[in-house]
């Protein structure tokens, strides 16, 4: 996300103008309207997998995928000028990141006990802006070949930088991915915390919701004539930008 969001004004300039980048950067879209998926993410899953890695996990080896593929193709669209093609790749590949982002939020409140869930959106906030920091000012770097024979090489003559694109692409495919295995494997899944040695457990009734009644309050909420104004304002806006 930080490489395509926040890198890709600066390394695809050579390749594109700024119009055909601000195409790409719409990739961000699906995150404005998660809301609308979320319910779906709650109320379905496969029990044998668990409620939460029955999303996290094919969400993740889906984005693998769709890493891979940009690994063996992104130069040649970018060369090509295949603008639409990519920004509608990476609009497909942030749409598995929310659905799997909405998953890793409900779990990180079953899984952890309760002295402990205020870490949660610290933990995930620190975990994102390293994200962005490595695939940002430190990709960023390592992708200038005047940087790395600065501080790196120490020899002029080099005309690759230590880390292109596609490389970078493939090392956090090949990284997500072990980490989903692990997930998979190694991690069982808990819907509620462990009770600690000499602690009683409580017993806690389950809330029961029914589908039409989460995506009932979902439709209430839509109405709220604050978020239609909000709505229509961002479609606005988005159509200003694409006209321009």
């Amino acid at each position: 996300m930080g490489l395509f969001l926040r890198s890709v004004p600066v390394l695809f300039k050579k390749y594109l103008t700024y119009q055909e980048i601000g195409v790409i950067m719409m990739a961000t879209l699906p995150y404005s309207f998660k809301f609308f998926w979320a319910p779906v993410i709650e109320i379905y899953h496969w029990p044998l997998l668990g409620k939460r890695k029955s999303w996290i996990v094919p969400m993740q080896l889906i984005g693998c995928c769709v890493l891979l593929y940009l690994y063996s193709s992104i130069e040649q669209l970018l060369k090509d000028k295949e603008v639409y093609f990519l920004a509608g790749l990476l609009i497909f590949n942030t749409f598995v990141i929310t659905c799997q982002d909405v998953a890793v939020d409900g779990w990180a409140v079953e899984i952890l006990h309760p002295t402990n869930s205020a870490y949660a959106s610290a933990c995930q906030s620190v975990g994102l802006q390293l994200g962005f920091g490595l695939s940002t000012t430190l990709f960023v770097a390592l992708n200038s070949v005047e940087f790395c024979n600065k501080w790196i090489f120490k020899d002029d003559s080099r005309t690759e930088p230590l880390l292109t694109i596609p490389g970078f692409i493939f090392y956090w495919a090949i990284a997500q991915f072990i980490i989903t295995t692990y997930i998979a494997i190694c991690v069982p899944e808990k819907t509620k915390f462990e009770v600690e040695e000499g602690e009683e457990e409580e017993e806690e009734e389950e809330l029961t919701i029914l589908p039409s009644q989460v995506l009932g309050i979902t439709f209430d909420i839509l109405k709220n004539k604050n978020l239609m104004t909000f709505l229509v304002f961002l479609f606005v806006t988005f159509a200003a930008n694409s006209i321009q």
